[in-house]
């Protein structure tokens, strides 16, 4: 009788251990023969919500399986059945490697990731948080692209609990501005009418002004020239630029200046611009830098149109 019971003993041992097993498995894991689970998009409509879901109709599920991982984000990606959805990612983006670890969920995408605008970034990593935080199996997801961190020496985790829910910040706002750049014999300046789209968290001014420093502009502002600082006072625009803005010396070095002040006071809140050199003021600039400058538009060819409404970002 006392083997008996003993016997009996280990016996319910065992089976609460293996109780407490499948119970410990259940918190971090879940399987399912056949169902439908939530994939996330972006609303194309004017609903007040911006995003929707879609159900992938699952025949086996594992979210501890690679091959169910794979399918989800290959759903994420694609573009869904709805059209009043679409996939928040670009086409070309591919993904690179995707594994789960100490129930991390690591997306390592390509290149192509970045080239998307910080909005189109941020509604992406919506659509992974609230499509993957929906597995038992993931507390942390980290995304990398071209196998390094998105930001820092560390991978960044988007968390389920503080990701961003208010969007209003990053939609972006676009205007057409009177963009003056030099003419073909450089001996004037020429009017175009351009697009610039910029977002909240970057400035107007500042996005107009990396423009004109590129050469795609026409080359009125000399190469190597850099903003040093750029601040609005009211409708004074204050611009500083590097040492290297004085360099340019047709006509006294005022095509650049006032291709600058000329596109600048297009801005509908800028009314002046005030140009300042970093450095001592060179001879030819002495009579109108620090100076809150209205447009001057003797300085425009009416040889020279170049028309047209160009889109810049």
């Amino acid at each position: 009788m006392k083997k008996k019971a003993i016997f009996l003993l280990v016996v319910l041992c065992v089976l609460l251990i293996g109780v407490l097993s499948v119970t410990a498995f259940s918190i971090s894991s879940k399987t399912a023969s056949a169902g439908t689970y939530s994939v996330w998009y972006v609303s194309t409509d004017d609903s007040e919500s911006m995003f929707g879901t879609e159900d992938y109709v699952y025949s086996t599920y594992s979210d501890i399986s690679d091959a169910f991982l794979h399918t989800l984000l290959n759903r994420l990606m694609s573009q869904p059945k709805n059209d009043g959805l679409k996939s928040a990612f670009a086409p070309d983006i591919t993904v690179q490697s995707l594994s789960l670890s100490n129930n991390v969920l690591t997306i390592d995408f390509s290149s192509q990731f970045l080239e998307m605008s910080r909005y189109e970034i941020s509604l992406a990593e919506y659509c992974i948080a609230q499509t993957f935080y929906g597995l038992n199996s993931i507390s942390e997801i980290a995304v990398c692209v071209g196998g390094k961190p998105m930001t820092g020496t560390n991978i960044t985790k988007i968390s389920a609990t503080d990701f961003i829910t208010d969007f209003s910040d990053l939609i972006p706002s676009s205007v057409s501005l009177s963009v003056y750049t030099l003419s073909p014999d450089g001996e004037s300046l020429v009017k175009e009418i351009r697009t610039f789209t910029w977002y909240p968290y970057q400035s107007l001014p500042e996005t107009v002004l990396d423009y004109l420093l590129t050469t795609k502009a026409g080359g009125a502002i000399p190469t190597g020239t850099k903003v040093t600082s750029c601040s609005q006072d009211n409708s004074v625009l204050y611009v500083e630029f590097s040492d290297e803005f004085a360099l340019r010396r047709d006509k006294d070095g005022r095509l650049a200046l006032y291709s600058v002040v000329n596109t600048l006071a297009s801005i509908p809140s800028v009314t002046y611009v005030n140009v300042s050199l970093e450095g001592e003021a060179f001879d030819g600039f002495d009579q109108e830098l620090g100076e809150n400058l209205l447009p001057d538009y003797s300085f425009v060819s009416s040889t020279y149109n170049k028309g047209g409404s160009n889109e810049i970002s």
